[in-house]
């Protein structure tokens, strides 16, 4: 089965930016049956939004992680708060930023482009996916605000952690 890092580079050599790279490799690789048009919106977020703001490697990132975990709304997704959260943590830790004009002049060459940068950041994302995470699919509470005895954010959200160490 292909990775999101691999049908990506394959979308970054076939032109398309790296948000568009991003959410094309993740609908590939794990068959979100997203169509042309939803595809076609993460356009305007390559280059970080085309003002060297968030990357659009990571921007696709988040939007493939909901379309793969938001079953309702993002408020109903534990699943999907904490991978979201452990992503945007995981590639601020690993590259050191998460904004497109930070990473431009670690990663890209003028031989690959921004595909350094996008192989790195679904590389990431794919371990995001991959990790089987002990946490409900809903919950009848919000995770920010947990009741006594139940676990919150913060609980899944380190525990989480821990898989990737």
């Amino acid at each position: 089965m292909a990775t999101v890092q691999e049908m990506a580079i394959k979308y970054r050599n076939l032109g398309y930016t790296c948000a568009e790279s991003t959410i094309r490799g993740a609908n590939d690789a794990w068959g979100l049956g997203l169509s042309e048009d939803a595809l076609l919106m993460l356009g305007g977020f390559g280059g970080g939004m085309h003002s060297g703001s968030v990357c659009g490697a990571v921007t696709g990132g988040v939007a493939a992680l909901s379309s793969k975990y938001n079953k309702k709304d993002g408020h109903s997704s534990p699943i999907l708060s904490v991978k979201c959260k452990l992503f945007l943590n995981t590639v601020q830790e690993r590259t050191g930023f998460l904004n497109c004009s930070d990473l431009m002049p670690k990663y890209k060459t003028p031989e690959e482009g921004c595909n350094p940068t996008v192989f790195v950041i679904t590389g990431i994302l794919d371990e995001i996916a991959a990790l089987e995470l002990d946490i409900p699919e809903k919950l009848d509470y919000d995770l920010r605000y947990p009741p006594e005895g139940k676990p919150g954010f913060d609980d899944y959200y380190n525990a989480a952690r821990e898989q990737l160490k």
